[in-house]
């Protein structure tokens, strides 16, 4: 959202890079004020203040934010609950799906999409299992491959959180 008249010229990941807990707050204010939220976002596309892109994109995070913060336990830290939103998002999205097709073969590939989300919820889980100095290892580790495969560019806790995510759950399915 503009702060004293500045352009958004970004996403909601990258409006808070380090910080779990302040785009979810973010996020939940944005969802409160949607109406008025969607009306600025489209008045920063028509002044050439924001892409299309941009908006969909903030619009998209506020509508996973919107139906799955409900279905995220709330003793689950900030990080976790921002990396599982999305499969939520989608296991609910699919089961809704569903409930219309009358496709057994299209309910299948539905259902083989839950499982995958389910799964990328377990990793999360898996990884926030481990001792912290293990965590805090792995998350090293995965900051500094992203940052040798793309110097310039600037990393979002949550990215490099769900990179060290991937590679672990990789390493222990190997």
């Amino acid at each position: 959202m503009p702060v004293g008249g500045a352009a958004l010229n970004t996403s909601i990941n990258s409006l808070f890079p380090g910080n779990d807990i302040d785009k979810l707050q973010m996020l939940g204010l944005l969802n409160a004020n949607k109406d008025k939220t969607l009306q600025m976002l489209d008045s920063q596309v028509a002044s050439g203040l924001m892409s299309l892109k941009q908006r969909n994109e903030i619009s998209t995070q506020i509508d996973v934010y919107s139906k799955s913060i409900n279905h995220i336990p709330v003793r689950f830290e900030a990080s976790v609950a921002n990396a599982i939103m999305e499969p939520i998002y989608e296991i609910s999205k699919l089961k809704i799906e569903n409930e219309s097709l009358n496709s057994e073969a299209l309910k299948a590939e539905n259902n083989k999409k839950i499982e995958e989300a389910n799964e990328k919820i377990d990793s999360v889980l898996t990884f926030k299992r481990l001792d912290i100095e293990t965590q805090k290892s792995l998350l090293a580790d995965a900051k500094q491959e992203l940052q040798n495969k793309n110097p310039n560019k600037t990393l979002t806790d949550n990215e490099i959180f769900n990179y060290a995510v991937q590679k672990q759950s990789t390493e222990s399915v190997d």
